[in-house]
């Protein structure tokens, strides 16, 4: 699935776009898949460990999903404002294609962080048909959002958000239907949180065009500087904000839990797990 829309574009647009949307798409892998690794390698664990108990499942994945919604749309948010300008001061003016495509792909991003946190839960829980029922339906959703896309780049990246999105939707369902989510709250932090990313990304790129006009450098400046003050108001809305809130609480649990002895040598907490589950 993950190679369909390089597919998709190299067979209606050629290898010039293919090459452009290659470039924009590992601006985006790298420190997409860093970041849902370091979120999926500390929950994988927690998921057998409440396998047994719908309470206590319930509880672990509504948790995991609103907290990982909550760090993606401000890491994923904030990097969408800046990558574009940063991307072609890096690597020059021909690969403006490539740049302008970046902040849509990290909406996928953050989406396909969602589409990984219940994708690793079933697997680890061993839901084997919810993982094939939806491997099928993400296929038949990225190939009709890719066939409408007719290899247009910017298009392409939004059919990857699209397809990405109603995979995760139907996971949702499943799982709700079997009472294993408590689905209205995570429905209402996904509001919060989405309102969250266009703010991030959508402010910064308006205010820094009328400020600065076309200096990429300026406009990176202007970009991280409204930047800085959205995310001054964000951490002073941190308890408002379903994810921040709930992660700091879980932040402050651990460290109020772990004394210095019973902390674990390095190479001790377990193997890291592939997350980036949702490209593959």
């Amino acid at each position: 699935i993950g190679n369909l829309p390089l597919w998709s574009v190299a067979r209606l647009a050629g290898g010039a776009a293919t090459g452009l949307f290659s470039r924009g798409y590992a601006l985006v892998w790298l420190p997409a898949y860093q970041f849902t690794s370091g979120l999926m390698g500390a929950a994988y664990p927690l998921y057998r460990e409440v396998s047994g108990s719908r309470d206590r499942t319930r509880r672990a994945l509504t948790e995991a999903l609103i907290v990982t919604s909550g760090a993606s749309v401000i890491a994923f948010g904030a990097f969408a404002a800046l990558v574009q300008p940063a991307a072609i001061i890096l690597l020059g003016a021909r690969w403006s294609a490539a740049a302008a495509i970046a902040p849509v792909l990290c909406a996928f991003a953050a989406v396909n962080s969602l589409y990984s946190v219940l994708a690793s839960a079933a697997e680890a829980m061993r839901w084997m048909r919810m993982i094939w029922t939806t491997q099928l339906a993400f296929l038949v959703a990225m190939a009709v959002s890719l066939f409408l896309a007719s290899g247009e780049l910017e298009a392409t990246a939004a059919a990857m958000v699209i397809a990405t999105a109603i995979a995760h939707v139907f996971m949702l369902l499943w799982v709700s239907r079997d009472g294993l989510l408590r689905t209205a709250e995570v429905l209402r932090a996904y509001a919060v949180h989405t309102a969250v990313f266009a703010v991030l990304a959508v402010i910064p790129p308006l205010v820094a065009q009328a400020v600065a006009g076309q200096a990429l450098i300026a406009t990176l400046a202007v970009r991280a500087a409204i930047l800085a003050v959205l995310a001054l108001l964000l951490w002073l809305l941190r308890h408002r904000i379903p994810g921040l809130r709930l992660g700091l609480l879980r932040l402050s649990s651990l460290r109020s839990q772990r004394t210095p002895g019973q902390r674990k040598p390095a190479g001790q907490n377990g193997q890291d797990q592939e997350l980036w589950e949702g490209t593959k």
